[in-house]
């Protein structure tokens, strides 16, 4: 399949860049952000990964699917890096 890079972003894409630029801080604005989340399907790497990031100092959190990460993420400060895996069971990623 090729993609149009002239072509219109959808609806989906529009809303989600609007929601992407709602969370950006404006001009100006400082920026808050804390830890990373990594979203991850299979236990085994998730704690490994939050183990690694933990013993390197990083305050880390996980998320088994992209549901439970943007649970986490509408009760929590936003992360400062998101470490994502794209194909999971219930949202993808």
């Amino acid at each position: 399949m090729r993609v149009n890079p002239s072509a219109r972003p959808g609806a989906a894409e529009t809303l989600a860049a609007r929601r992407t630029e709602a969370l950006l801080p404006t001009e100006g604005e400082q920026h808050q952000c804390e830890g990373i989340l990594g979203v991850e399907d299979d236990q085994g790497t998730r704690e490994s990964l939050v183990g690694l990031l933990k013993d390197e100092g990083c305050p880390a959190a996980t998320a088994p699917d992209g549901l439970e990460a943007l649970h986490y993420v509408a009760g929590h400060p936003l992360p400062c890096v998101i470490l994502l895996d794209l194909m999971m069971p219930v949202m993808d990623g």
